[in-house]
């Protein structure tokens, strides 16, 4: 009887080293996805204020070609808004009779 409670004894053992090994790897693979969650979140960060650097330099860009053009302030705001549209602006020069004005 007592070889019996031994070898119970020595496979609880293992059963208690298996048991650990397995939630020492369950807890490296739950900080490893926090971390891949982190970097995602910073990464996804990082671009959102790229972009938003981006669109106020193309923004800017805009701005100095309404400079450029001499556009008034009411013809810098169409401008803007076209080219928030996707479409740009130019000013035309029309050549009429005098009788016409």
């Amino acid at each position: 009887m007592e070889i019996k409670y031994i070898k119970v004894a020595v496979q609880k053992d293992k059963y208690d080293k298996v048991s650990k090994a397995i939630e020492e790897i369950a807890l490296v693979v739950a900080v490893d996805e926090t971390v891949d969650d982190m970097i995602a979140e910073e990464l996804a960060e990082k671009e959102k204020l790229a972009k938003d650097l981006h669109d106020t330099v193309e923004m800017v860009q805009q701005l100095w070609q309404c400079i450029i053009n001499k556009y008034t302030y009411n013809e810098s705001k169409i401008h803007i808004q076209a080219y928030k549209d996707g479409k740009t602006t130019a000013k035309r020069l029309v050549v009429i009779d005098k009788e016409d004005v």
